[in-house]
């Protein structure tokens, strides 16, 4: 309840217990049927909606914004907050035994587009799949995993429940 106050129950509906598989769990996770969903709540509650709202903002700015989501699993460390980076920066050949041929391979494109935007304020260049910009009315985010494509922010639901409850605390002020 304290992520969405009166809105947990619309919240548990729209992800309830089970409907988020798991691939991996560690040994301190205790599993159940609830921990995916919650998971899940937590990854768009905490880790991508304020992105969200920032984006918003820059996309009224007219500012071109790019998103993301960092999907790649591997066998020894998963997909964890931040996981991305050692991808993005090049780094994997610091731990070469932890990373297989297809997360050198994702490293290399995602290096490229992180140059590119660097360089250009644009992540697209020759050799790379089409990352688009957002728009208002599309909430497309570039998926990073073994193949690398467009699709449908896969939280937006969790984020019209968020905006709804920040809009009634900020009334309360």
């Amino acid at each position: 309840e304290p992520i969405v106050g009166e809105h947990a129950a619309e919240l548990a509906a729209l992800v309830p217990p089970g409907s988020v598989r798991r691939e991996q769990s560690f040994i301190i996770d205790q599993g159940g049927d609830a921990k995916g969903a919650l998971c899940e709540v937590y990854s768009a509650a905490w880790f991508t909606y304020s992105h969200h709202v920032w984006s918003d903002l820059l996309l009224a700015e007219g500012r071109p914004v790019y998103e993301y989501y960092f999907m790649k699993e591997n066998n020894v460390l998963s997909n964890y907050h931040a996981g991305e980076l050692p991808y993005a920066y090049g780094n994997l050949w610091r731990h070469r035994p932890l990373y297989q041929e297809s997360d050198f391979t994702l490293s290399e494109t995602m290096q490229k587009y992180w140059v590119n935007f660097v360089k250009n304020g644009d992540p697209n260049g020759e050799n790379v799949p089409e990352w688009e910009a957002r728009e208002e009315q599309s909430e497309r985010v570039l998926n990073l995993d073994e193949e690398i494509f467009m699709t449908e922010d896969p939280y937006v639901q969790i984020y019209e429940i968020l905006d709804e409850y920040q809009e009634e605390l900020s009334s309360d002020f």
